[in-house]
């Protein structure tokens, strides 16, 4: 054999190993994420995976610097549309109009600290969880009449409205102690919970565990009573109907679990 044969047969030998190869990976990549083609079709828009959340939220979802929304659930809502093949589009939306908004289709997915409990299990589909939480108590650094759990039963309680915090509140005191806010982390100066706790408005805000961190790190006048009190886990949450699109959700959950992304995320942002 001369040479000009010899290099043109290792040419298309090498050809046909490139060739095989993209097969396999191709073949690897349509068993790996068998449903995320159907998933993709259920999009309200094309080539688009949007997802409403609350902003701001602590580190879990806020404006940067640059007026970008920011922060643990926003990163993992990209992370789950790069998996998925397609692009993000994170919209705010006020807690109180979140659950409706989704289910009249104005985006896809929420991934906005969403507890998962049966009530809301009934009306909306369910994720495995990615995040676990729970509820804590902060009141004022000076505050000597709140030492213990035990002593919140007669006290006057701050909550975000349509919560699992507000959902807590009413089992440890009447409903009338209960003061609702749409937002709990608004810091304005002269309106909303952390202002009213610094006033003495209400004794003391039941918050999820993250918020309280942020609360507290913003406010050094405020702390924490103790670890949380509850055991609660995040979902991500779709309408009755896209269930190609929460399997394929869960798929994804289930490779940042193995890859470790899910844990690179919770150590990133709890040390933000």
């Amino acid at each position: 054999m001369n040479r000009k044969i010899f290099f043109i047969t290792i040419g298309w030998i090498l050809v046909l190993f490139f060739v095989l190869g993209c097969i396999f990976y191709w073949y690897y990549e349509q068993q790996k994420n068998p449903s995320y083609a159907e998933a993709v079709k259920q999009l309200k828009v094309p080539g688009v995976l949007t997802v409403g959340g609350d902003i701001p939220f602590g580190i879990m979802e806020f404006f940067n610097d640059k007026g970008q929304p920011d922060g643990l659930e926003v990163e993992f809502a990209k992370d789950i549309a790069d998996r998925l093949g397609v692009r993000l589009n994170y919209k705010d939306y006020n807690w109180d109009s979140l659950f409706s908004a989704l289910e009249n289709g104005e985006f896809d997915l929420v991934i906005s600290s969403v507890s998962i409990t049966p009530e809301r299990s009934e009306k909306f589909l369910f994720s495995a969880p990615y995040f676990s939480g729970g509820q804590t108590i902060v009141i004022r650094s000076d505050n000597q009449e709140i030492k213990s759990f035990n002593d919140i039963r007669s006290k006057k309680i701050g909550v975000q409205v349509d919560t699992t915090g507000y959902m807590e509140a009413k089992k440890y005191t009447d409903k009338k102690n209960i003061v609702t806010y749409g937002n709990i982390l608004d810091y304005d100066a002269g309106t909303g919970i952390v202002h009213d706790i610094k006033q003495g408005n209400i004794d003391l805000i039941i918050i999820d565990y993250i918020q309280a961190i942020t609360l507290v790190k913003k406010n050094p006048t405020l702390k924490l009573l103790g670890d949380p009190f509850t055991q609660e886990y995040y979902g991500v949450m779709a309408k009755k109907g896209n269930d190609k699109l929460i399997e394929a959700v869960n798929g994804v959950i289930r490779e940042m679990k193995h890859d470790n992304r899910l844990s690179e995320l919770e150590n990133k942002w709890k040390n933000y």
